[in-house]
């Protein structure tokens, strides 16, 4: 019972299981190679475009959290190896399997658990060893042919970058002549606080201090020095992954036409896919909800949105002849780790934006952009906290924000965004770095700031909009009240 069998069980149960792209449906599977150890198997498969990798272990007794993905074969029961023991050594057995060490990994694997088994299409879990040691293992099930987190991340260990997890190991392994990152071994990092956990917080104490009659300023809700830091921090990434001029992963290129081009036309695929994704949802919905609907496909495609997206589609023009380069792509609190004993973050996601396609990913572009990802970040949390708090619906918020008679997300937003540009344009400035990372000529960042961040806050809103119609429909007003109230606002035109 070779290649046959282990297809027929992986169709049986895949379509169960939620980095599945295909969800419910059954598909063939076509088995590329089967390693085997005494630890268990790896098997990586094709279907359609896709390239999969699944380590499977043995096992006796069935953990609850797993008694849904547990694959029949051989006359024995399986699950994923990375939530056991033993994928580590799974993985250290298998000959085809090459493991690349950053650090040495003391004592052996007694505890496992997986950390999220529903929103993630990659598997993720938590190890604890015999030493005390508390690892993370994050394995990729869709092979991309380019490992952009991995590659990024032993890009920036080898730079001495900070704020990332403490790397140990990165497995990789080749099939048909291409080398495939399989998985990552870092360091557990925080417990469990994402980087938006000390704004909201204080946040918290401010709406309620409100709710109790106690007045107080806005400065009171701030946590500005927090903000100066992720601008520090950003600003260290982009130096050590853009090094200088480089036509290869990383480093800078000049922007030509051709990228204001893709940018522009991308742009515009968003704005259709939009109003494509809300025409379903209006179509599939029935009452106050398909109204709601209605009236914010209405506002989207009202003058406010569209004079957001001119005024970025005429100002992608600014970037000709400046440089793009490595970002991170997907920036944002989520995306980090909070610690609390040294006030810092750890960035914990180098995957990018996962509506993108594969082409898109690898794509530089100009490093503000990330910037812009942080703005729009800083509207979510605070929106999201309010939102916590009075108890109403997000339509609502969002109708009070786009009508400008809740003015305090907006000016919470743009303050920290505006402390975290400044301090980023600063320690990026060519009197700081000794040359220049941008190309902005007679406008540096740091005074023309309000030139170049704009732009890309509408493009990330425009991307979140999309994500939210996606996944989380009822979401999608907070990108959308972010489009047309931007934290950090475009200059005046004269």
């Amino acid at each position: 019972m070779g290649e046959d069998g282990i297809s027929k069980a992986l169709e049986e149960i895949l379509p169960r299981i939620r980095w599945w792209p295909w969800r419910g449906v059954r598909k063939e599977i076509r088995v590329d190679v089967l390693e085997e150890s005494e630890h268990g198997i790896l098997v990586f498969f094709s279907v359609d475009n896709y390239v999969f990798q699944l380590p499977l272990a043995p096992i006796d007794n069935v953990p609850e959290k797993l008694a849904d993905r547990v694959i029949k074969y051989r006359g024995k029961y399986w699950v994923e190896a990375e939530y056991t023991t033993k994928y580590l050594e799974l993985m250290d057995s298998i000959d085809g399997v090459k493991a690349e060490d950053f650090a040495v990994i003391e004592g052996k694997v007694i505890e496992a658990e997986p950390v999220d088994l529903e929103t993630t299409t990659n598997a993720v879990a938590r190890y604890k060893l015999s030493s005390g040691l508390e690892l993370v293992v994050k394995s990729y099930r869709i092979l991309p042919e380019l490992g952009i987190e991995p590659l990024m991340l032993t890009k920036l260990v080898r730079e001495n970058f900070a704020f990332i997890p403490k790397l140990y190991r990165v497995y990789s392994y080749v099939l048909k002549g291409k080398k495939l990152y399989l998985s990552l071994v870092t360091q557990r990092a925080g417990r469990g606080e994402d980087g938006g956990a000390p704004f909201v917080e204080r946040l918290k104490g401010y709406f309620s201090d409100l709710s109790k009659g106690v007045k107080r300023g806005i400065q009171y809700s701030l946590l500005l020095k927090h903000a100066l830091k992720l601008g520090g921090i950003i600003a260290d990434m982009h130096v050590k992954l853009n090094p200088g001029e480089s036509t290869g992963f990383f480093g800078l290129e000049p922007i030509t036409e051709s990228d204001i081009s893709a940018w522009h036309r991308r742009i515009e695929r968003r704005i259709r896919v939009i109003n494509e994704r809300l025409d379903e949802l209006i179509a599939k919905s029935k009452g106050h909800i398909r109204n709601a609907y209605e009236y914010w496909q209405s506002f989207f495609n009202g003058r406010a949105r569209r004079e957001a997206v001119e005024r970025a589609i005429a100002d992608l023009d600014l970037f000709v002849d400046t440089y793009k380069g490595r970002t991170h792509q997907d920036l944002h609190l989520k995306q980090m780790v909070y610690v609390q004993e040294s006030g810092s973050f750890i960035i914990t996601d180098f995957e990018g934006e996962p509506l993108r396609t594969d082409e898109e990913r690898y794509m530089k572009e100009p490093l503000v952009r990330d910037l812009a990802t942080m703005a729009t970040s800083y509207y979510y949390l605070v929106f999201d906290v309010y939102k916590n708090i009075v108890g109403k619906p997000l339509y609502s918020i969002a109708h009070k924000i786009v009508k400008q008679k809740f003015p305090f997300i907006w000016e919470w937003a743009s303050r920290h965004s505006l402390y975290t540009v400044l301090k980023y344009s600063y320690l990026t400035s060519p009197q700081k770095l000794g040359y220049d990372l941008f190309g902005y000529k007679d406008k540096p960042l740091t005074k023309f700031y309000f030139l170049y961040v704009p732009v890309w806050i509408v493009e990330r809103a425009l991307y979140e909009i999309e994500y939210e119609l996606h996944y989380r429909p009822e979401w999608f007003v907070v990108p959308l009240s972010c489009l047309v109230h931007l934290p950090i606002p475009f200059y005046p035109r004269k």
